[in-house]
């Protein structure tokens, strides 16, 4: 069991695991915890994530100051990763892929986990997996993937990344809750992996058009029958137009 936080350890089954039972343990918003390496990542949707020395693996907790804004805190914590890269100067085409990954030129750099653990007071754990070094083979090579290191030809050390990505992303939740979510939605699309008129599949390869977002965050696609479908959690695929 670890019995320190807001450190980097050498080895751990699931940062996510180990943040879950920090919060057990009375540890509040802003406990961190990084591993150089993890023996079972966990990505969204029960999926591994792959971990490799060298890549950040992180997780840490949040506190949702509103509830009504729980649904765009993928959107919120994808933005403020995105955000704390463009502070470095590290690429302007990493984009946001709907509804929490990071993505450049169709390569996943970069996958985000939330999980509510706490209802009654609004207690997130944030799992966040970085390819800085290395990019990890996914689904069998079946997802290309890429890194920061392959994007920028620079080696960049995962823990001063740590602390930026966890103070922006509690700046960012006191943004919300002040200003409500148009300017995260502005923000979503400006950096969006998925524009508006974007062709796409989803639900079992069901094709459609990107049409933007609605008031929780889903992804508005129009069938083809011309109907308005909202997708909260699928996986959605951008195709190429003919």
């Amino acid at each position: 069991m670890i019995e320190k936080f807001n450190q980097i350890i050498p080895l751990c089954e699931s940062t996510q695991t180990e943040i879950k039972n920090a919060y057990l343990r009375g540890f509040g918003s802003g406990t961190w915890i990084a591993a150089r390496q993890q023996k079972i990542g966990q990505g969204r949707q029960g999926r591994v994530w792959e971990s490799v020395e060298g890549n950040l693996h992180l997780s840490f907790l949040l506190k949702i100051e509103d509830f009504k804004n729980l649904t765009w805190t993928s959107l919120l914590v994808a933005y403020g990763v995105l955000s704390v890269l463009q502070e470095l100067k590290l690429s302007d085409e990493i984009k946001i892929k709907w509804p929490n990954d990071l993505y450049f030129c169709d390569k996943k750099l970069c996958g985000i986990l939330i999980d509510l653990i706490d209802q009654k007071k609004g207690i997130l754990a944030i799992g966040v997996g970085l390819n800085c070094i290395e990019s990890p083979e996914l689904n069998e090579g079946l997802k290309k993937t890429t890194s920061l290191f392959e994007i920028t030809g620079e080696k960049i050390n995962f823990e001063e990344l740590i602390l930026p990505i966890v103070e922006k992303n509690h700046v960012l939740m006191n943004k919300i809750k002040a200003e409500e979510t148009q300017w995260l939605e502005n923000a979503y699309f400006k950096h969006s992996y998925f524009q508006n008129g974007d062709h796409v599949l989803y639900a079992e390869n069901q094709l459609g058009i990107v049409c933007g977002l609605g008031k929780d965050a889903e992804l508005l696609i129009e069938d083809q029958t011309k109907t308005m479908i909202k997708i909260f959690s699928d996986e959605v695929i951008r195709v190429k137009k003919a």
